[in-house]
Formats: C-alpha cells, structure tokens, sequence
C-alpha cells in the first residue's frame, strides 16, 4: 500500500507541475503575441505617418497626335512627330509627390504608341507599318508646386523607354513639366505631360543621322501628352 501511496502521491505532484507549465507557456504565448501585435501596430503607424506626408495621383493617358494637338498655343513648338504619325498612345500613369517637402517621390507612365491611320495596312496585323512599341517614362525626383491651390505643376528630369529598354534622356535629361489641373489642386481632372528639351537636342541613344529616328523624346511624342486623373485614389 505504502508503495500505491507513492506512485499515487508523485503522480498528483506531476499533474500540478505540468498544469503550472502549461499556464505559463500559455501566458508567455499571449505576452509574444501581445508584443506582435504591437509591433505591428507600430509599423502601422509609420506607414500611416509616411502616407500622411505624401499624395498619390494616378490615371490615363488617351492621345492622338496630327490630329489632336491644340490650336492656337503659344507653348506648342512643333506639332509633328519623328517618325511622322498620326499616332494613338494609351495607358496609365502614376504621380506620388511628397506634400511637406513639396517634392515627387515617382513618376511613371506606361504607354502603347501605335499608328492612327496606314491605308495600306489594316488596324490589327499591320506589321511594321502600324509600328506598335510601348514607351515607359520614368522620374525619380522633381519640385512640385502649387499655384493658388488650383494646379499643380510638376518639373524634373525624365527617362524616356521603348519596349523595356532606356533610349530618351542618357547622358542629356528629358526636361519636362507635368501639369495636373481642372477641379483644384488636390483633386484634378486633367494631366498634360509637356516635353521641355530644346527640339534639337539629341538624347536619343539609337539616333541615326539623315533617317526618321527621332532626336529626342519631343520630338517623338510631338511635345505634349494628354490624360486624364482618377478620381478615387
């Protein structure tokens, strides 16, 4: 009996240090998950403390040179494209401008370029006669300034890709001015993508002398490009 008595007596003695490890751990998973969340908290908190300085506008990009171009502006220097056009681009930009510092953070648009108009090439299975290309354009930096808090005007330097690979602004910038407008400041309706670089600069990395090669990405676009702004952001 002295022995049951034993067995019995350390049995209970485990059953209570268990119990007591078992609530320990379970509090240590609660104080871990505690902290966890916390720290997510946090994070959390520094983004919203990031996105608090910074506004983000975004939309399309729906233009159509020769024609389509406006009239009667004094800005407007050429109204032809290299090679000649008339030409559609279409997609989606994205502008993310730092409010304090009144600075860009990015810029980037993603575009498709592609003839308006071969008689003798059909709109679908046009071959090289429809020259379909994508163009992305790309800003790192740049100033922002608002101006009666009805436009904002974007200056800065940018690089200009055709198909993935960088070919306007090496070596010599792509100066241009973004201009969002239409509805105030902080919610506009419209977007003009104005190409600033002198029209005979040469910044073009596959430039061919004597050959329709566009100089620069001007030259290529025709000087400016039209969009439009979401509205929900």
């Amino acid at each position: 009996m002295n022995f049951v008595k034993k067995i019995a007596v350390i049995s209970f003695l485990s059953i209570i240090a268990f119990s007591g490890l078992y609530m320990y751990s379970a509090s240590m998973v609660g104080v871990s998950s505690t902290f966890a969340q916390e720290a997510d908290h946090d994070a959390d908190s520094d983004h919203d403390h990031i996105a608090e300085s910074s506004t983000l506008f975004k939309g399309s990009v729906f233009h159509i040179t020769q024609p389509g171009l406006p009239t009667g502006s004094e800005r407007l220097q050429e109204t032809t494209t290299a090679p000649p056009g008339p030409w559609v681009l279409q997609g989606a930009w994205k502008l993310k401008v730092d409010q304090v510092a009144s600075t860009v953070k990015s810029f980037e648009a993603n575009l498709s370029m592609v003839r308006s108009s071969e008689p003798t090439a059909g709109l679908l299975g046009g071959g090289t006669l429809r020259n379909w290309h994508a163009m992305q354009i790309s800003m790192e930096s740049g100033e922002v300034v608002n101006v009666d808090g009805e436009t904002l005007h974007v200056f800065g330097s940018v690089v200009v890709s055709a198909n993935g690979n960088e070919q306007f602004g090496l070596g010599t910038p792509e100066s241009v001015e973004i201009i969002l407008s239409g509805g105030g400041g902080l919610n506009p309706a419209s977007i003009a993508i104005w190409f600033e670089t002198d029209p005979e600069a040469i910044t073009n990395a596959q430039f061919i002398q004597g050959t329709p090669t566009p100089k620069n990405a001007r030259a290529h676009f025709g000087g400016v490009l039209f969009g439009t702004v979401d509205k929900e952001k």
